[in-house]
C-alpha cells in the first residue's frame, strides 16, 4: 500500500476553501469598485452642474449690466403677466437696453426682439 502522507499535494477541501475565499474577496472588490465608480460619476456631474450654473449666472449678470427692467412690458401686457395680479411674481423677466428688448422665461428660453 502507498502512503499518502509523504505526497505533497492539495486536497479537495483545501482547494474548495481557497475558491470560496477568492469568491468572497472578488465580491467585495466588485462592490467597492461599483461604489467608487458611482461616487466618481456623482462628483463629475456636480462639477458639470457647477460649471453650467456659473455660465448661466455670468450670462445673467452680463444681461443685467447692459440692460434695465422693462417696466412698460408689465404695465401694457396681458393680465397674466401683470405684477399686480401675481403679487409681484412673474414667469418672464423683461429687459430693455442697448441690445433691444429681451425676455427671459422660467423655462430657460430667451427671446430677443429688436
Amino acid at each position: 500500500m502507498r502512503s499518502y502522507r509523504n505526497k505533497k499535494a492539495f486536497t479537495l477541501i483545501e482547494m474548495l476553501i481557497v475558491l470560496v475565499l477568492v469568491g468572497i474577496l472578488s465580491t467585495l472588490l466588485f462592490q467597492t469598485y461599483t461604489t467608487i465608480t458611482q461616487i466618481a460619476l456623482k462628483i463629475e456631474n456636480e462639477k458639470t452642474m457647477q460649471t453650467e450654473t456659473l455660465f448661466a449666472l455670468q450670462t445673467i449678470q452680463n444681461l443685467a449690466d447692459r440692460n434695465s427692467i422693462d417696466y412698460e412690458y408689465y404695465i401694457t401686457s396681458s393680465s397674466k403677466n401683470t405684477l399686480i395680479d401675481t403679487k409681484g411674481r412673474t414667469t418672464i423677466l423683461a429687459l430693455s437696453g442697448q441690445d433691444g428688448k429681451t425676455r427671459i422665461s422660467n423655462t430657460g428660453e430667451c427671446m430677443s426682439t429688436i
